[in-house]
């Protein structure tokens, strides 16, 4: 009486991304799959500056934030992670952030993440090039930062599908 119970046994070994299953009392069950997860948003930018600034207000905004200086490393993590949405910096300080979307989008890892380029450049041209390698949306820099966060939240769960399908 009053004692938790933990499964599996003691002895065995669980995954990265196992579910546990807690059982308190007898009858009330508190299961992780009911509980709504926080969105995973990947912000890719080489200035320290933005990349705190974003993690606060997507953090206020519920997301679960993960961030990277480089386009390499971006990469590699948005692969990794699997994230609802990646904020992907068109300057990078290694490769571009086209270059960036585009490997994800070549990438079966990346089918699912929308991508978002954040750039203060308004060419018509980069919005082509944006499209053609499967970028979801051009975000154009703002001093509102809050407004781009609300873009961003709304285009995730909203859940639509990619423009490029």
């Amino acid at each position: 009486e009053g004692k938790d119970i933990l499964a599996p046994a003691p002895d065995t070994e669980l995954a990265m991304g196992d579910k546990l299953l807690i059982v308190s009392k007898a009858g009330q069950i508190l299961d992780e799959f009911h509980q709504e997860q926080p969105k995973k948003i990947v912000l890719v930018d080489d200035n320290p500056v933005i990349r705190r600034l974003y993690t606060r207000l997507f953090q206020k905004a519920g997301f679960n934030i993960i961030t990277s200086s480089t386009g390499r490393e971006g990469c590699e993590m948005i692969l990794r992670e699997q994230p609802d949405g990646a904020v992907v910096d068109y300057l990078l300080s290694d490769i571009s952030g086209l270059e960036v979307c585009e490997a994800v989008r070549e990438s079966e890892n990346g089918q699912n993440v929308k991508l978002f380029l954040f750039t203060a450049d308004e060419a018509p041209e980069l919005r082509k090039n944006a499209e053609k390698v499967g970028v979801d949306m051009v975000v154009l820099k703002s001093p509102d930062a809050a407004e781009i966060v609300n873009l961003v939240r709304d285009v995730v769960e909203s859940g639509k599908e990619n423009k490029r399908n």
